[in-house]
């Protein structure tokens, strides 16, 4: 963008307004144009300049009397004109035209014949009007030739106006066809000009007179309607005028140049121009004729113009002229240029970075090296600009960054805290862009779950944290590349419980699931075999058990001194029976001998008594308020006293 406004900072100055426009002789025929064939034939009377090949730049079409019959009595249809194509062979600014060329298969029209050529259904082939298609009493009609083939081949469909409702002219009228878009609505209308005869009266004089047929229907489709005389203003001049039509004084409308025909040998010929100057609706308006203006040529006596054509044939933005200079021995075509604009020329270096470009008049510069611009100022004139241009690099860099869930990576003012894929473009020393192509790697938080058991006494290190109570913790740490590396800890402690209860002889570790192994206070030594939750004194003594988890925690009971006394109940130890064991809903408990029991006392293994219950008639005790477990029993009664182990299942 500024170097775009710099160019148009640039252009503004060479653009400023110019002088005004003059018209100056330069030569006969120049480019290579022949007003007529090497051998002296076909003179040409009219030149059209268009662009019949397509390429962009003009050509000539020559038309002319080629020929007349050797007949007793000249008739219109003994006339014979031809139509004879140069191609430009050079530049739209240096034009160059190759030798004659026969325009062949052309439909002339009987009679006079002109022609105005241009694309009257928008296919790009040359159309063209013609007149003058002349009936036995000379009237004269127009006819449009449409163009189906090839641009200098043909075939051509032809269609006489009158079927528009265009009727034809009256008898010995004489007219010249001019296609120009008047009314600026996109397609081409019709201008005649010329003069209507004072038919059927002797003598009278003939009446200069401009028609207008205006096109009513589309570039694609055009449809006339008209005649209409004198429009918009349009009046010719006392004598008839050929005109032709273009934007003369650059303010662009059309204006109208016309040449004098019918005048008298000794009088002074003009150029006559028809200025547009259009009202506040846009409609043309014609309101004066300047004779010769601008440096436009004048001639006297013999010597007539005639035949004028506008164009803009060394490209500069303005319409140089062309007309036929002579008398009734010579023709001559004249070259006048339009020295409105003096094209200038100025030399412009630019630094322009890879990848940008300039645009003007829909061309765009966008490579290294030497250019030439051709700009149009508000006038309508050209300017040359000789463009340099030099291109700078483009800086283009590739990196691959890591950072840390909830942090950001800085360049320029931008940041970025997202995994992707980036491009930054920053600004170089040389003012260029500097395109960082970013890859962002963002490292999530490492998250670990660790379910840990320790002794109790025991701790649980995690980085420099230790832990010795049970719970959840969350712990944060930090990985090799800084960033943060969580810990879920989820800690047990085991516990042991190391209390023994004693029930008679019988020593029983309160704590269920686990590893025992009974050993003797006294000796040190374990005992062999004493390995279960309860163990059964047999000898007096201090003991205690060695209790080992399954997380490989241990503990021991305090040392319990149990004494065997001389009456212990030996002699009714296997005198009891209890079954069934294990019991669910009732358990029988029934002396060998039928002493009687009276009671039994229900306790948990940690020794808690649970309830003293009275056997039936039946010797049975209900166990439905009993849950499942295991259970000492302590059986007393006249002559019965022990304890029993009981296993109870639901």
């Amino acid at each position: 963008m500024k170097n775009q406004l710099i160019l148009s900072c640039i252009l503004f100055s060479i653009l400023n307004p110019l002088a005004a426009q003059h018209f100056v002789y330069q030569s006969d025929a120049p480019f290579g144009i022949q007003p007529a064939r090497t051998d002296g034939s076909k003179k040409a009377q009219t030149i059209k300049f268009y662009d019949f090949d397509g390429d962009g730049d003009y050509d000539i079409m020559l038309t002319g009397l080629d020929y007349t019959d050797n007949v007793p009595q000249l008739q219109w249809k003994n006339l014979h004109f031809f139509v004879d194509v140069q191609i430009n062979t050079g530049t739209p600014y240096a034009p160059q035209f190759s030798a004659r060329d026969s325009f062949m298969h052309f439909p002339f029209p009987v009679g006079y014949f002109f022609m105005s050529p241009g694309d009257l259904n928008a296919d790009g082939l040359q159309d063209f009007i013609t007149t003058a298609d002349i009936d036995f009493i000379g009237h004269e009609k127009v006819t449009m030739q449409i163009n189906a083939g090839w641009p200098t081949m043909g075939p051509f469909n032809a269609t006489s106006l009158d079927v528009m409702g265009l009727p034809a002219f009256v008898p010995e009228s004489f007219f010249m066809p001019e296609l120009v878009d008047l009314d600026r609505d996109g397609d081409l209308d019709l201008m005649m000009s010329g003069f209507e005869s004072a038919f059927a009266v002797e003598d009278g004089p003939d009446i200069p007179t401009f028609y207008y047929a205006r096109n009513m229907g589309t570039n694609l489709a055009p449809a006339f309607e008209g005649w209409y005389p004198s429009p918009y203003g349009l009046k010719p001049y006392s004598a008839p005028e050929m005109i032709t039509s273009g934007d003369i004084d650059n303010d662009g409308d059309v204006d109208f140049l016309g040449a004098l025909l019918l005048i008298p040998a000794d009088s002074v010929n003009q150029l006559l121009v028809h200025l547009n100057h259009p009202g506040i609706n846009g409609k043309p308006a014609f309101d004066s004729i300047l004779k010769s203006p601008f440096g436009l040529p004048t001639t006297h006596g013999n010597s007539q113009l005639l035949f004028p054509d506008l164009v803009d044939i060394d490209g500069d933005g303005d319409l140089d002229m062309f007309v036929f200079n002579g008398n009734s021995q010579n023709l001559d075509v004249q070259y006048y240029q339009n020295q409105l604009c003096q094209v200038t020329t100025q030399d412009l270096t630019l630094s322009l970075c890879q990848g940008q470009s300039l645009e003007y008049n829909g061309v765009i510069y966008n490579e290294e090296g030497d250019h030439v611009v051709h700009l149009q100022s508000e006038s309508g004139c050209d300017s040359i600009i000789n463009l340099s241009i030099h291109l700078l690099p483009v800086t283009e860099t590739s990196i691959e960054i890591t950072i840390c869930d909830g942090s950001a990576y800085q360049i320029g003012n931008e940041s970025f805290n997202d995994p992707g894929m980036y491009t930054v473009h920053l600004t170089s020393v040389n003012g260029c862009d500097s395109i960082i192509q970013l890859n962002l790697n963002v490292d999530p938080p490492l998250v670990t779950s660790v379910e840990a058991t320790i002794c109790e006494g025991d701790v649980y290190q995690v980085g420099n944290l230790t832990f010795d109570a049970p719970g959840d913790y969350l712990v944060t740490l930090s990985t090799a590349q800084g960033c943060d590396s969580l810990v879920h800890l989820t800690l047990q402690v085991d516990v042991i419980d190391p209390a023994v209860i004693t029930i008679d002889h019988s020593l029983i570790a309160n704590q269920d699931g686990v590893t025992y192994q009974w050993y003797n206070c006294d000796t040190g030594e374990d005992i062999p075999g004493a390995v279960g939750q309860e163990y059964e004194v047999t000898v007096t003594g201090n003991y205690a058990v060695h209790i080992t988890d399954a997380a490989g925690c241990t503990d021991e009971s305090v040392c319990t001194n149990v004494i065997i006394s001389s009456l212990q109940d030996e002699p009714y130890k296997d005198r009891i029976i209890v079954y069934p064991n294990p019991a669910r809903d009732f358990v029988y408990i029934i002396h060998k001998l039928n002493h009687p029991v009276s009671s039994v006392t229900i306790y948990s293994v940690s020794g808690q008594a649970l309830g003293v219950f009275i056997p039936d008639v039946n010797h049975s005790i209900d166990l439905n308020g009993v849950a499942a477990g295991v259970y000492f029993l302590k059986i007393d009664g006249d002559g019965v006293g022990g304890y029993e182990r009981l296993v109870v299942v639901k």
